[in-house]
């Protein structure tokens, strides 16, 4: 049987699809930018290569010669790009590539993202990634708010992308950053990674790599840009247990369909909808659905896009 990473830091990985980012330090300065984003600036202070302002599992790793997180050459701009790879490591198991723009929180190993005030339309940037198996990766954008009444954060913007099929040579992209609120942010959570945009058992060998990331207005790519539009949404509240609110973003009247399919795949509700133009605000109900784990996908003439929901 194939080792599986064991270790609570994977556990964690895996739970941040999901989770709302830890308090950080309401007295740090905002950034205008993705800090880093052309990933040029790399620290070897710990004995092996970190993109600074990026947080990784190559702590965890470490001594074994393997990292899942690396600097290669030459970038599509500069000279350096972020490579992320799903390795097998003995003694480690199948540690996912992955990449947090801040840093974990030492204690509880959640992500905690980078002050950041901007509403920003899309990120973009290039890109070459490969799958292997089922397991595809993702990118995740998540801005959020400090509640001082509820002591929470509040979802200002969520945007989870799957990675479709494979992009062998440099290539640019821009994905829309789905809002479900018109405050402005004080935190911005960036998650680039190799594996786990699906429930498929994760493979080793499956990459991202990623240069001139930028958070930002939307701009006009080449025709053979991957821009995921209409498909890209948020589901709220996760977990749930009464009806949830899909929002999405689209660039025209049209027909979509939100299907519902649980840990195993099988397909468990489907509803048509007519979208309209701009941002659409959906109630799904949840009745009848057991407890548990679900993939929530939403398809359009433009493409699909899946998120996870819980449902308690």
């Amino acid at each position: 049987m194939r080792p599986q990473l064991s270790f609570h830091l994977y556990l964690q990985y895996m739970r941040t699809c999901f989770l709302l980012v830890a308090i950080f330090l309401l007295t740090a300065p905002a950034f205008a930018q993705i800090p880093n984003g052309d990933f040029e600036n790399w620290d070897a202070s710990a004995g092996y290569l970190m993109p600074v302002g990026w947080d990784n599992n190559n702590a965890f790793t470490n001594g074994t010669g393997y990292y899942t997180c690396e600097r290669n050459a030459p970038g599509y701009t500069g000279a350096y790009y972020l490579s992320v790879t799903t390795r097998s490591i003995t003694g480690k198991g199948t540690v996912p590539g992955v990449a947090i723009c801040g840093h974990y929180d030492p204690v509880t190993h959640d992500p905690i993202g980078i002050p950041y005030t901007s509403r920003p339309q899309v990120i973009r940037g290039q890109w070459q990634y490969m799958a292997f198996g089922a397991d595809q990766g993702y990118i995740l954008v998540r801005l959020t708010k400090w509640n001082s009444t509820t002591n929470a954060r509040d979802t200002i913007a969520n945007t989870f992308y799957a990675l479709p099929g494979m992009e062998m040579a440099w290539d640019p992209f821009q994905i829309p950053i789905n809002y479900l609120s018109s405050d402005a942010p004080d935190t911005a959570l960036i998650q680039l990674s190799a594996s786990g945009a699906t429930f498929a058992p994760i493979y080793p060998n499956g990459y991202l790599w990623v240069d001139d990331l930028v958070l930002g207005d939307s701009v006009t790519l080449g025709v053979d840009a991957h821009t995921q539009t209409a498909a890209a949404f948020s589901v709220y509240p996760d977990p749930a247990s009464g009806p949830v609110t899909i929002a999405f973003s689209s660039p025209c009247d049209e027909n979509m369909q939100i299907s519902v399919a649980d840990i195993c795949g099988r397909t468990v509700r489907t509803i048509n909808i007519a979208a309209q133009k701009g941002n659409n605000s959906l109630p799904v109900s949840i009745n009848g659905l057991p407890k548990g784990m679900y993939l929530i996908t939403l398809a359009s003439a433009d493409g699909r896009a899946t998120q996870r929901l819980v449902i308690q």
